[in-house]
């Protein structure tokens, strides 16, 4: 019991600075997910050296990630999901590239610590980051006292994989958070998290939350629109004036002309941040295939299967539009040839 009493009263005298200070920060609406923040006393006062973070969930996860930056772009990132035995983590460092999955970053140097793993249905990842000072994409201000890290969430069955640069699937939450790095600062442990020797404290706040389920959904939606109208829409209405013999298809090509910009309207307006300009049928038809190359093709926003039949599809129409024309417009020179003659 002395001993105890003695113990604790070292622990009191010990001074502020040299235990370590931990900042803590909670999404909005996900109580079950904290991300934490330690800057060890030599790596603020030298610039150079580790910096410590921990993922933490105590609900299931496919997966969820951490990092510096106040956007996607060029954010150095820390992706954690469940690794292929189920019960421990898989740590990916990736850099953000907008737009697009994350790209698995090799020259990330970083330690998975002790007491890392999923034990009672409850995930942690407790980080040293020895190349989170300057990265590819940016650099970190250890004086910050609103220093922007990005977080995001998907949930989801495990994913079970040690791959690194697994493909994974867009998040279903995403947001900004303000980390106090000054009161984050302190200690000198090799592992924060594992150590008793620690004052946490949740001064952090959030400068953003998305939802993007939404996103998602918008997405898709302007996929399909555009391809309908430039693919098959713009092509066949306006073979009906060559197609068929009447004076009355004008007026119901105008209502379809009509209709079909409409569409190409509402689909430019759902996808703006991602729509190009619009023009012929086929500049159309071409920024369809930019816009599977913005995606990113080969992963699951964009298979390559429905790259594949996109483009056949398109090829099909393409040809038939042009040939149409062709035989049509020799068609008319034979007939105007006869009657000269």
């Amino acid at each position: 019991m002395a001993k105890g009493y003695l113990r604790l009263y070292f622990w009191l005298l010990t001074p502020t600075l040299s235990r370590s200070q931990i900042q803590t920060f909670v999404p909005p609406g996900q109580n079950g997910v904290t991300y934490s923040v330690n800057i060890p006393e030599a790596t603020a006062s030298t610039g150079t050296g580790p910096i410590f973070f921990q993922l933490k969930s105590t609900t299931q996860l496919q997966w969820f990630a951490f990092g510096q930056g106040a956007q996607m772009q060029g954010a150095n990132l820390f992706i954690v999901y469940a690794s292929s035995s189920g019960n421990n983590i898989t740590v990916s460092p990736r850099l953000g590239v907008e737009h697009v999955m994350p790209l698995h970053n090799p020259k990330a140097e970083l330690s998975v610590l002790n007491d890392s793993g999923i034990r009672n249905g409850i995930m942690t990842a407790n980080i040293r980051c020895d190349s989170c000072i300057t990265w590819a994409g940016g650099s970190e201000d250890l004086t910050s006292s609103s220093s922007p890290w990005v977080w995001a969430v998907k949930y989801g069955s495990p994913l079970n994989t040690n791959n690194l640069a697994t493909a994974i699937t867009i998040h279903d939450l995403e947001g900004i958070a303000a980390i106090n790095l000054k009161k984050a600062t302190g200690g000198a442990s090799d592992n924060p998290f594992a150590s008793s020797n620690y004052m946490t404290g949740s001064s952090s706040s959030s400068i953003s939350t998305v939802n993007t389920g939404s996103v998602e959904s918008r997405r898709k939606a302007h996929a399909i629109i555009m391809i309908l109208v430039f693919v098959i829409f713009f092509p066949s209405f306006a073979l009906m004036l060559r197609i068929v013999p009447s004076s009355k298809i004008v007026y119901f090509h105008a209502c379809f002309q009509l209709f079909t910009l409409a569409l190409a309207i509402a689909g430019f307006g759902i996808g703006i941040s991602m729509a190009r300009s619009l023009g012929f049928i086929l500049l159309g038809i071409i920024n369809a295939g930019l816009g599977f190359r913005l995606a990113g093709i080969g992963l699951p926003i964009a298979p390559v299967g429905a790259v594949i039949a996109y483009a056949v599809v398109a090829g099909l129409v393409g040809i038939c539009y042009i040939l149409t024309i062709l035989l049509l417009s020799l068609r008319k020179r034979r007939v105007s040839e006869s009657s000269s003659s």
